[in-house]
């Protein structure tokens, strides 16, 4: 006989497998979270669970999958990620073909608190990141179709950007003071003369920059 079954997980668990803890059958798909168990006798079916993965984030562009790495059954279209910096120094979180969003959790460990939101259009995005040595900071990549684990892959990677400081005279720049660029990316910046003056020219004070 035929016996349609289906497993749910825990908040920050996802299914595993199926497995036979008495008697002998088969699965349509033992890994698939809702499946179809096949059985001559009486059976008993165990549905295993195993905590969502927190993938730790490194200078090493690594690949992701939404299918493959999604976080809890809850949460299957979210891959979490860990941040460990080892300095107060400026860095920039590269999230490469990801279209939705990634919401910044800080310390909290717990992934119930989000301090900050971010849209992610599908091409690459940087994020300014810094924290205190030692302490562990939470990010979660939601891709635009939310609950659903589709086989879309995606890039994430810390960097080291470049610093472009930027001032004014008789005016206001905007931004100003200092911008975190990626290498080989660009950014816009725009003056703004005071009354009385109008806007001459951008110099480069140090450094190397096109503009």
């Amino acid at each position: 006989a035929a016996y349609p079954i289906t497993a749910t997980a825990n908040s920050g668990y996802r299914f595993d497998k199926w497995v036979f803890e008495s008697g002998t059958g088969t699965f349509d798909d033992p890994d698939y979270y809702s499946t179809v168990v096949f059985a001559a006798e009486s059976v008993t079916v165990k549905a295993l669970f195993r905590r969502g993965d927190i993938y730790p984030l490194t200078t090493t562009a690594e690949t992701y999958n939404f299918q493959k790495h999604y976080f809890s059954d809850k949460q299957r279209g979210t891959v979490m990620f860990s941040w460990t910096p080892a300095d107060t120094n400026h860095y920039l979180l590269k999230l490469d073909s990801v279209k939705g969003t990634c919401a910044y959790y800080e310390t909290d460990s717990l992934l119930t608190t989000v301090a900050k939101t971010h849209i992610l259009d599908g091409g690459a995005s940087y994020i300014h990141i810094q924290g205190t040595p030692g302490k562990t900071y939470y990010f979660a990549v939601t891709d635009s179709l939310q609950n659903t684990s589709r086989n879309k892959n995606f890039v994430a990677q810390v960097i080291v950007p470049y610093v472009l400081f930027v001032e004014s005279t008789r005016g206001r720049a905007v931004p100003s003071g200092n911008i975190y660029v990626a290498p080989g990316a660009d950014t816009a910046v725009y003056a703004i003369p005071y009354g009385g003056y109008n806007f001459d020219s951008w110099k480069v004070i140090s450094g190397s920059a096109k503009i």
